[in-house]
């Protein structure tokens, strides 16, 4: 196995013997997840802006308000990479909010190779942080999210480039190897 340094987490890059990522991609409605832990990337301003992020805080209402209550208690530079625990109405679906998500504009610095209509960009470090805090969790046998499985949204339910989307889907099968990458079913 190789491994690769990114921030403060080991990046695991998979032999080619192990599990091919594309079989671990479903096409499935991450939203109506009933038992798991369904990963949600966030502003670390606290906002949210649409489309992944609404469908999230529509069903789970108590995930936005916790995000804006974490928000305005941290500094935003503090907020990167941390990972917030919500839970649905039942505790078998956990929304494991990553603050990883970061205006284009307010950080030129973070673009890479930004798409020309993206504002947004992923900051990987945190992103990755973030995973290794979820692989914690599910591994941890004292933890209530012991073996729960893991749902992630394609491209993060973003409009990342796809050179982030798939550093990001390494970072994903790096730390937790059994995760599945959901793609919204065609309706």
């Amino acid at each position: 196995m190789i491994k690769f340094i990114l921030g403060k987490q080991q990046i695991i890059k998979k032999n080619k013997s192990t599990k091919n990522e594309k079989s671990m991609t479903k096409e499935l409605d991450i939203i109506e997840i009933q038992k798991g832990i369904l990963v949600h990337p966030v502003f670390i301003t606290g906002k949210i802006k649409g489309g992944f992020s609404y469908q999230v805080t529509k069903k789970y209402p108590n995930v936005e308000l916790s995000c804006v209550d974490m928000c305005s208690t941290i500094k935003q530079e503090d907020l990167l990479g941390k990972t917030l625990f919500t839970f649905g109405k039942n505790c078998e679906v956990a929304i494991a909010s990553i603050f990883c998500l970061k205006p284009v504009q307010k950080y030129p610095d973070m673009v890479i190779k930004q798409e020309p209509q993206n504002e947004n960009c992923v900051d990987l470090d945190s992103f990755n942080e973030g995973v290794s805090n979820i692989k914690e969790m599910t591994t941890s046998k004292s933890s209530h999210l012991f073996n729960f499985p893991v749902y992630v949204p394609y491209k993060l339910g973003n409009k990342i480039s796809s050179v982030e989307w798939k550093i990001a889907q390494k970072l994903i099968f790096g730390n937790i190897s059994n995760a599945v990458i959901c793609i919204n079913k065609k309706k």
